[in-house]
């Protein structure tokens, strides 16, 4: 194996490190957002913020782009007639990030 092989691999290794630490970080702030909105917001019970936050995940595998993420999150929150804007959500989410990069 040459020099550059190694190289190439140990960026390919690295990359796919930090692309998993990424997903990691994303789907634990998706999971504190929706626990935010679940049981700050709409006031479900726990199992029911349980129930939510497994949907919120699943759809932020399924696309990992947040403005989808809180695209549904509205259609919930005017669901259970609950008023948050689009800024108080992204701010959440910001915070949900700075929150689980601590913890991974």
């Amino acid at each position: 194996m040459t020099t550059f092989d190694k190289r190439e691999r140990a960026f390919e290794n690295r990359f796919m490190r930090e692309q998993e630490a990424n997903f990691i970080v994303n789907m634990k702030a998706c999971s504190l957002l929706a626990r935010w909105v679940a049981e700050e917001k709409i006031g479900l019970s726990k199992r029911a913020a349980d129930r939510y936050c497994g949907k919120i995940i699943a759809l932020s595998v399924k696309d990992c782009n947040p403005q989808t993420l809180f695209a549904y999150m509205q259609q919930r929150l005017k669901k259970h007639k609950v008023e948050v804007s689009d800024r108080e959500l992204e701010y959440q989410y910001f915070k949900a990030i700075q929150a689980a990069s601590v913890t991974s």
